[in-house]
């Protein structure tokens, strides 16, 4: 999902390469990356361990 979206706001920068679509593409990137970080706190606090565990074989986004 989420590399899905990085993805497609990258190729939109190279795409459509101005200034204004480079920045917007930027701020996107951070605010996914924001709001995974936000959801990886949510699952720890749900479900704790188990999540820890999964967390540990699991890379973030590949």
């Amino acid at each position: 999902g989420f590399v899905g979206f990085d993805l497609f706001f990258i190729g939109m920068a190279l795409l459509f390469s101005n200034m204004v679509n480079v920045i917007f593409s930027c701020m996107l990137l951070f605010l996914l990356h924001l709001q995974i970080l936000e959801e990886e706190k949510f699952l720890s606090k749900a479900f704790g361990k188990e999540y820890s565990d999964y967390q540990k074989k699991t890379r973030r986004y590949f």
